[in-house]
């Protein structure tokens, strides 16, 4: 079964500008209860990550309110394009033992998948008897209910409603 990073991905990741302060990366964080925030330039292009050990080493030298986020995130950063099949960008979870990626869209952020994502998706498909990297359809009347996910539900009913609106 083809599935895009897109249809699986959760939309508005938590994030912050470039240019805000360390403080309020801590505050947004803590609000957002992540472990970690994606930073996006003023046009909203992914410029790094800034993770909750970064926030904390910055919160025990007190030095919040006095930096932005740009001096202290990761700027090598992985990232999957929205429109990749999730078979290929499996194997990313597994090899460098990323837990959630940043899904761009031409360099802009536009979501986030995780590797319970990808689990979820897996079983799913085990479970009516298909493999991710198979790329065969399912035939199976249960499949529409083995997909559970609410973003995974809410993906069908919008490649279903495509289906329709182009005539396929």
């Amino acid at each position: 079964m083809m599935v895009s990073v897109r249809d699986l991905a959760w939309q508005s990741p938590a994030e912050v500008t470039v240019e805000a302060t360390v403080e309020q990366a801590l505050d947004t964080l803590l609000s957002a209860g992540v472990h970690q925030l994606y930073v996006t330039d003023h046009e909203g292009m992914l410029a790094g990550v800034v993770t909750d050990y970064d926030l904390f080493k910055a919160q025990m030298t007190r030095t919040l309110e006095r930096q932005t986020v740009e001096r202290i995130m990761s700027r090598c950063l992985a990232c999957v394009e929205a429109d990749e099949q999730v078979a290929a960008v499996a194997p990313m979870f597994r090899e460098a033992r990323y837990a959630q990626l940043p899904v761009v869209d031409r360099g802009r952020l536009v979501g986030a998948i995780g590797r319970g994502d990808v689990m979820r998706l897996m079983r799913s498909l085990e479970q009516i008897g298909l493999d991710l990297a198979s790329g065969a359809e399912a035939s199976s009347p249960d499949a529409n209910n083995a997909m559970r996910g609410p973003r995974y539900i809410q993906t069908r009913k919008l490649m279903a409603e495509h289906s329709t609106d182009s005539g396929l």
